[in-house]
């Protein structure tokens, strides 16, 4: 555990800059381009551990990296938005994934020694730790907020930050890294159907397309290989 110390700290502070460099970006960009900028670290993740961890790349996890991103692209109904670039929000979109893709390689690292559980303690504590410094929490100490309101943000924090945090650690452990981050494109495509059920928002066919690419894409991804043939020699 005293080995792993320094790198949990990394990981909380990955996470926290991750968080930050997104919610900055938003800030200069339309949230569909912030978006697509962040979707970036699948590629990033595969690029680093194929590159420098020598982790084997095959034609499908091309093929589903591919797919996965033209459907992130279809899902954000990018062509709709008016492309107001700003150097500023490029930046931190692209710090965002290149921060969350090392995010996803060392957790890689982490659970392999470590139970996910453990990780995402460490995660939350360090990641409210920097947020506090960064931004101080005074005004909710004085602020006029009601029960409700607490409530509804404790919640948020365990569903949507720890529990999301413990099982995406788990499927990094194992899938690895590279997988994980493919799979995990699937986040958008389920977010549209759930913002339809739920919130009765209107799904384009260009949407519903996107969620099937990037379906599509996990798909190829767990498929398994075929067996390879072997030639059976029979002596007669």
């Amino acid at each position: 555990m005293k080995g792993q110390f320094t790198r949990l700290i990394v990981q909380g502070l990955l996470f926290f800059g991750c968080a930050y460099c997104y919610t900055s970006a938003i800030k200069y960009l339309a949230a569909s381009m912030a978006s697509i900028m962040l979707y970036a670290y699948p590629t990033i993740v595969v690029i680093i551990t194929t590159f420098f961890l020598k982790e084997k790349i095959d034609l499908r996890k091309i093929t589903a990296l591919v797919l996965s991103f033209i459907g992130c692209l279809m899902v954000v109904n990018i062509v709709n938005d008016q492309l107001q670039l700003s150097w500023q929000g490029v930046m931190y979109g692209l710090g965002a994934a290149l921060v969350y893709a090392l995010y996803i390689i060392n957790g890689q690292y982490l659970t392999s020694r470590l139970e996910p559980i453990t990780i995402s303690i460490y995660v939350m504590v360090v990641c409210s730790i920097a947020t506090a410094l960064v931004y101080p929490p005074m005004g909710l100490i004085t602020s006029s907020l009601d029960l409700s309101a607490w409530l509804v943000g404790l919640g948020t924090a365990v569903l949507c930050s720890v529990i999301p945090a413990v099982f995406y650690l788990r499927g990094i452990a194992i899938l690895g890294a590279s997988k994980s981050a493919i799979v995990s494109t699937i986040e958008p495509a389920i977010t549209i159907m759930l913002a339809f059920l739920i919130l009765g928002e209107r799904l384009t066919v260009l949407q519903l397309f996107g969620a099937f690419f990037i379906i599509s894409g996990v798909i190829i991804l767990q498929a398994r290989k075929p067996p390879a043939k072997q030639a059976i020699l029979t002596n007669r």
